[in-house]
């Protein structure tokens, strides 16, 4: 198993660490080794079984998207989502100094027309991934 891959699948971190690692993983490694290692190195199980929640149907909804949904192995942890909205830091950080809820709102409403967005929406996480690096990831 690649170095990084161990530590996003068996090492705590914070949640932006976890998501900037990822993002790093794919960068290099690319779409179909990414799906190719969730399968072989049974990364959604193992968060999963570490009660990593979040970063389990992180990966998942990334899985969901490369594939099409197409491996119904998954879909006892598809039932699932995280109880509140998770939201990059940054968000939780520029609310919470003005107040209100207006990054949130407004990360939700970007969120609803980007086809990646709507698979993590699923879980109840709010993540935006650019154009630009989604062709990364993809090619």
């Amino acid at each position: 198993m690649d170095m990084r891959l161990r530590i996003i699948t068996y090492d705590s971190m914070t949640w932006d660490n976890f998501r900037s690692e990822l993002a790093h993983y794919l960068k290099r490694c690319h779409k179909s080794n990414f799906v190719t290692s969730v399968k072989e190195y049974s990364i959604i199980e193992a968060l999963w079984n570490r009660k990593a929640y979040a970063e389990c149907f992180y990966v998942l909804a990334l899985y969901d998207y490369f594939t099409g949904h197409t491996d119904d192995a998954y879909e006892f942890y598809r039932k699932n989502s995280l109880k509140n909205t998770l939201f990059p830091l940054e968000v939780e950080m520029i609310d919470r100094i003005h107040g209100n809820r207006n990054e949130k709102d407004t990360m939700l409403l970007v969120c609803k027309d980007r086809l990646l967005s709507q698979e993590f929406l699923k879980y109840n996480i709010s993540e935006y991934v650019s154009d630009e690096e989604l062709a990364v990831w993809i090619n």
